[in-house]
């Protein structure tokens, strides 16, 4: 079992896998990737970009954020993502459900001893003026209801950018602000 604390991962391993749901064997020395060796703070560095970048609502930004080979695991999209191309159509559908949205980094990073993987949790905040429209699914019509979410994410870093994530939201929290679903314990 692995626990995460801020800027270091301790504990002792049972070889569980790791928070993107795949098995292996974590190593025991910090690693460097693409001869770069993280710390907290060019983790921390990298995710504050990557907030500040993404609320500038720009595809020509992804390059900057994620490897060719991203892929990416997000519960408000229905397939995994692999790709620039993959990615600038979630963040598209995002940017245009919502043109004010914004991420935040608010704790974290939580740094793995491997020094290739880390979590952290985001607030994205905005107001729902556009509709989503993901694949495979019907679109979902604009409410002008404001969201505010928090996002746990869990990513596996090359270099200054991210070659895996997994991202978790409550879903029906979300779906509860944006009007879709009545609140918990309402009349409906």
């Amino acid at each position: 079992m692995r626990i995460w604390t801020s800027g270091s991962l301790v504990g002792c391993s049972k070889n569980n896998g790791d928070a993107l749901g795949r098995r292996g064997s974590p190593t025991d020395e910090p690693q460097e990737t693409q001869g770069q060796r993280h710390t907290h703070e060019s983790v921390r560095a990298l995710f504050e970009r990557v907030a500040q970048l993404l609320s500038e609502h720009d595809v020509r930004h992804l390059p900057a954020l994620y490897t060719e080979d991203i892929e990416y695991r997000d519960d408000g999209w229905p397939e995994v993502l692999r790709g620039y191309a993959d990615m600038e159509r979630l963040f598209t559908a995002l940017w245009k459900m919502s043109p004010d949205s914004r991420f935040e980094l608010i704790e974290g990073p939580y740094l793995a001893e491997d020094g290739r993987h880390a979590a952290v949790r985001w607030r994205l905040t905005g107001a729902m003026t556009g509709p989503w429209e993901a694949p495979g699914a019907p679109a979902f019509p604009p409410t002008g209801m404001r969201f505010a979410g928090e996002v746990a994410g869990f990513y596996e870093l090359a270099g200054d950018r991210i070659r895996r994530g997994r991202v978790i939201l409550n879903q029906l929290d979300m779906s509860v602000q944006l009007g879709a679903m009545p609140a918990p314990a309402s009349p409906g």
